[in-house]
């Protein structure tokens, strides 16, 4: 029997080196479905600028823009580069605005039409991952399937998207048949504007990110320099403030970041300090090897508008090494309360972080990755796919 297929209107690119929630499911989906995903759709600006990450020649020729991939699960997916398009993200709201989204959305559909032809998809189930701006104007011309809006983040919230996305958003969920979100924030958010509104959480590559697990604590009395550690995007969600509070409090402890530093002005400060180590961005598979160093690992978010629809991918990934991790509640993580640290305050948190260094256990341990291999990625696939046949009984 044929999978049915499934058509991604993704916002990042398949490739890179952080988590992605939308990556991470499709690559579990893949085993059930036939999937075609559609890269980020890189602007004539940034091809003029010479963007580090642009795929120029899959960009400009049609032929080379379709590619075959195998997933980490051993199964095939498509992936699609779409052309160049217009920079407007900065125009005003308006005619004009309308008239070149209009624009990239015909040039993208274009491609995507392409596409399906040449892997003879014609009425996929179409999944928009928090791109409203490709699907308000595309949901009626990419065959008859349904459409589901995979809402990860508070778009109203998000600094790159919230100055045309707030609005969109609302006018294309309404267009859709359904919406899958990412954290009991969000979902909230999303319920008044349509009938059909699930929950799917992230997930963790439970094998991956176990791989470094240590049965053994990293105590302090036994290592000179606990490293508290945090992996993810550095930026405007962390909270320098209590992490200034951390690193006074605890001047035997080492703090080390791992990943992308998104404005070296937030950091400019931390860069020369004894005991604090900028390691950047890694592929996902060096990850373990870092947590398996880290005393404690920390989620210091700040508490916003933005935050507060998170469900942090590096929750799940810490647990599943078995590191005591300690959290600000800048979001509903009410599935963590016995296995995470969840602080409200600087001194609850610093405190919370000096106890786990000295506490932690081997079962303590044990406990917390149990925990995250009930959250693997495969899971949530059921959840997603549950989702699908509870709304659109016998077709799928």
């Amino acid at each position: 029997m044929s999978k049915p297929d499934l058509l991604c209107l993704a916002t990042p690119n398949w490739e890179g080196d952080y988590a992605k929630t939308i990556v991470e499911i499709m690559t579990e989906l893949s085993q059930d479905f036939r999937i075609l995903y559609v890269d980020y759709a890189f602007t004539f600006k940034d091809v003029l600028k010479g963007h580090p990450d642009l795929p120029l020649e899959r960009i400009k020729n049609k032929a080379q823009s379709l590619r075959a991939l195998e997933t980490k699960r051993g199964t095939e997916i498509h992936v699609l580069t779409p052309p160049a398009i217009w920079p407007i993200n900065p125009l005003p709201a308006g005619p004009l605005y309308r008239f070149f989204l209009k624009q990239n959305n015909a040039r993208i559909r274009r491609r995507v039409r392409w596409a399906m032809a040449e892997l003879g998809m014609n009425d996929p189930l179409v999944v928009d991952a928090f791109n409203p701006a490709v699907g308000r104007y595309n949901t009626t011309s990419l065959g008859k399937g349904r459409w589901i809006y995979y809402c990860y983040d508070n778009i109203a919230a998000a600094p790159w998207l919230k100055k045309h996305g707030t609005y969109l958003e609302k006018e294309f969920i309404p267009l859709t048949d359904g919406v899958m979100t990412t954290s009991p924030g969000i979902q909230r958010e999303k319920e008044p504007l349509h009938n059909r509104v699930g929950l799917v959480r992230n997930g963790v590559d439970f094998e991956l990110f176990h791989s470094g697990f240590r049965d053994q604590a990293l105590r302090a009395d036994e290592n000179a320099a606990p490293i508290l550690g945090y992996i993810g995007s550095i930026d405007d969600r962390i909270d320098y403030q209590l992490l200034e509070a951390l690193y006074q409090a605890m001047p035997q402890a080492e703090i080390h970041f791992v990943g992308r530093v998104m404005d070296e002005g937030l950091v400019a400060s931390w860069r020369n300090r004894d005991r604090v180590v900028f390691h950047g961005a890694h592929p996902l598979e060096k990850l373990p090897e870092f947590l398996s160093t880290f005393s404690a690992a920390l989620i210091p978010f700040v508490s916003n508008e933005f935050t507060k629809g998170i469900y942090p991918l590096k929750i799940n990934e810490y647990l599943a090494a078995g590191v005591p991790v300690i959290s600000t509640r800048f979001a509903d993580l009410s599935d963590f309360e016995t296995s995470v640290d969840l602080c409200e305050g600087h001194e609850t948190f610093v405190q919370a972080v000096q106890s786990a260094v000295l506490e932690d256990d081997a079962e303590k341990r044990r406990r917390r990755a149990e925990v995250a291999q009930g959250n693997s990625w495969s899971a949530r696939a059921e959840t997603f796919k549950s989702l699908l046949r509870e709304w659109f009984p016998g077709e799928y």
